[in-house]
């Protein structure tokens, strides 16, 4: 719950450091806040990956550098999170992820028409976050206009399905360069080739704008990639990994809805008995997705840590 919760909280900071400037620069003033972000992630597993005492190998399968290459759309996340809400670029995340699932699982024929729990899991999960998205836009007020609004949710979308293709091509990458923490630094390659560029030119123009009292959200966003990606080392082999996604869903989707309805970050979005089943119906409706339920019905529950990711970190979940 920390971990989900530590997540939002780190959104919310880089939402508030996009919103200390005016409205026309806050999408260049998200993108280098964003970078930065993620730069810290890879940096954090660099010297895991670096001492890692597995002989290096060489990438034989380059597809699993796409997902890197399609999260470059997280660039405007902070300043989605300043539009639309916290919880709202979440849940649209969300649904690109398990629809990025739903879709892989056909391709391999691991999803049957048949799997009714998954199916009507999935279902619950896309009209709960639908619910809730629009109700919380059409309480809100102002902000951008529907064309951006829109551009911003299909970029939520993208690196939602990208953090999807990123986790199975890290499960690839594992493999072929000896662990997790070199696979997650090199799945960021493609993400800094298009991201370090572009926010050079803007420091160059004067981003990111600081102000006093800046300092501790800049520590805040450190502080969390370094948390959260030593906790992912631990927590999953422990818990495994289904029931890591859905604790970790809970603490980001209970902190969202308190941080949107005080204003924290995104919009200000009351939380209200509408909302409360719509995340209602995501939480139990992901649950069924991930079988946690199954046993219920006569059938396996959570699914354990594979060999390849166990003690290191990381997995095809999405997390």
């Amino acid at each position: 719950m920390l971990c989900g919760a530590s997540v939002i909280l780190q959104c919310c900071c880089s939402a508030e450091l996009t919103k200390r400037v005016d409205t026309e620069d806050q999408p260049q003033q998200g993108i280098v806040i964003s970078t930065v972000a993620q730069l810290l992630g890879a940096l954090f597993v660099t010297p895991r990956a670096l001492l890692s005492p597995k002989p290096w190998g060489r990438p034989r399968q380059w597809w699993a550098f796409s997902g890197g290459l399609l999260v470059t759309t997280a660039l405007v996340l902070p300043w989605a999170s300043v539009q639309l809400g916290v919880q709202a670029m979440v849940l649209l995340q969300l649904i690109a992820m398990l629809s990025c699932t739903v879709f892989l699982d056909c391709l391999k024929g691991t999803l049957l028409k048949t799997d009714f729990l998954r199916l009507g899991g999935f279902c619950l999960v896309v009209g709960g976050a639908m619910v809730d998205v629009v109700s919380g836009s059409a309480a809100s007020k102002g902000g951008s206009s529907v064309g951006m609004q829109i551009f911003l949710a299909a970029c939520c979308i993208i690196s939602g399905v990208g953090y999807v293709v990123m986790a199975k091509g890290n499960a690839v990458l594992a493999e072929d360069l000896g662990s997790m923490s070199r696979a997650m630094m090199a799945s960021c390659v493609p993400f800094s080739i298009v991201a370090v560029p572009v926010s050079a030119i803007l420091v160059a123009n004067g981003f990111p704008h600081y102000s006093d009292g800046d300092w501790k959200f800049w520590v805040f966003i450190g502080a969390q990639n370094a948390f959260y990606t030593g906790s992912l080392a631990i927590i999953p082999t422990r818990l495994g990994y289904t029931a890591t996604f859905l604790v970790l869903l809970a603490g980001k989707l209970t902190t969202s809805s308190y941080t949107d309805h005080i204003g924290f970050g995104g919009k200000n979005r009351r939380f209200d008995w509408l909302r409360a089943c719509a995340l209602a119906l995501v939480l139990l409706g992901t649950a069924l997705f991930n079988d946690v339920l199954g046993g219920c019905f006569g059938r396996a529950g959570v699914r354990k840590p594979t060999r390849s990711s166990e003690g290191d970190g990381g997995g095809d979940d999405g997390l």
